[in-house]
């Protein structure tokens, strides 16, 4: 009985790890990326971006542009499933390292390079883990619900430049932000 248990065990693995390592991954990218820009287009938001390439465990995007009511842009993002976490979440998951990244809302604003981790339901887009390094950086966590495109949960420390400073009680009206010590959060 235990023999038979290790050997599917290993043949399990060994599944897996191909998957892995021989799964076309540039082919899965594009087809991924014009899923995604389909179900964002039903919603008015479009998804653009001039190259999809495959790379060890996932795919390089480059020039990506989010486009709705917020404007964010990447000249990089790198999108490596979790396999294992979206198995154990029971929701799709997957790190995004990204680079060059600037969010337009009237003015541009610089958020640098990072990193995030994403995971999605039907009700819920959650980014674990944000970290950013530009002018304007995030770090913490956030959760937006696709639908209504609003922040539904959030606890994350924003730096922002002396330039936009005066102007983040106006974003206030609009975002989650609030100010503890001089200090801004975005908190829900």
């Amino acid at each position: 009985m235990m023999k038979r248990f290790l050997k599917v065990l290993i043949f399990l693995v060994a599944l897996v790890i191909g998957i892995i390592v021989y799964f076309p991954n540039e082919e899965a990218g594009r087809l991924l990326m014009s899923m995604a820009s389909n179900q964002l287009s039903s919603r008015g938001v479009r998804l653009e971006y001039t190259d999809v390439k495959g790379i060890d465990g996932g795919i390089l995007v480059n020039n990506l542009k989010v486009a709705g009511g917020v404007n964010i842009n990447f000249r990089e993002a790198e999108f490596i499933p979790q396999f294992i976490g979206s198995i154990t979440g029971l929701a799709p998951k997957c790190r995004v390292n990204f680079k060059g990244c600037s969010v337009q809302m009237g003015a541009t604003m610089n958020l640098g390079d990072g990193r995030v981790t994403v995971s999605a339901t039907p009700s819920e887009i959650n980014l674990e883990d944000l970290r950013t390094n530009g002018e304007l950086s995030l770090n913490g966590s956030l959760a937006v619900n696709p639908s209504t495109q609003r922040i539904t949960r959030a606890n994350a420390r924003v730096n922002v430049p002396d330039s936009l400073a005066p102007h983040m009680n106006m974003l206030k009206s609009f975002l989650p932000l609030v100010e503890d010590g001089g200090r801004w959060y975005l908190r829900r």
